[in-house]
């Protein structure tokens, strides 16, 4: 089965480098084949996103998504997550599209849980009026290559993690 996976976050936010490690995974691939397509939400300074229209036509003219993968960083949550999740959520609700909220940087968490930092934030989350199907924290950082990567079981667990919600 062939399933369109809309990856969708402000610029620098990791969307790349998520689908890049996915497709990495050896586990990826067999009977499910996914198509991303990623979508870059621009900010304007106010902290909106310009506009739904952009975003329709990105959907209409790639397709409309199996699944959302809603990417923002591990912190606060900011003016501009909230303004992307209500344009994101108007553009898709219709269609009854899984969106995950994909937490990242999640390296930080002092248990080593990627997920203990979206299960203590999940209700801020949702007062925010953020209430996605899932919460899934990641980290896909690179440690000093010379001395060996600390953080490569990290990213493989994110890898599982991620492949696990695209099942969904």
């Amino acid at each position: 089965m062939v399933r369109n996976v809309l990856v969708f976050g402000v610029s620098g936010i990791g969307k790349t480098t998520l689908i890049r490690e996915v497709m990495s995974d050896p586990d990826y691939g067999g009977d499910n084949k996914y198509i991303f397509h990623e979508y870059t939400s621009d900010i304007e300074c106010d902290g909106k996103p310009k506009n739904t229209k952009q975003l329709k036509d990105f959907i209409k003219q790639s397709c409309t998504p199996d699944i959302v993968l809603f990417v923002v960083e591990r912190g606060r949550i900011l003016r501009h997550d909230i303004a992307n999740w209500n344009l994101l959520h108007t553009v898709i609700e219709k269609h009854k599209t899984p969106v995950i909220v994909i937490v990242n940087h999640c390296e930080q968490n002092s248990d080593g849980n990627l997920d203990s930092w979206c299960i203590d934030n999940t209700p801020t989350y949702h007062k925010s009026g953020i209430v996605p199907t899932k919460f899934v924290g990641i980290s896909f950082c690179y440690g000093n290559k010379f001395i060996g990567d600390p953080y490569s079981e990290l990213r493989c667990a994110s890898r599982k993690a991620l492949l696990s919600c695209l099942s969904l």
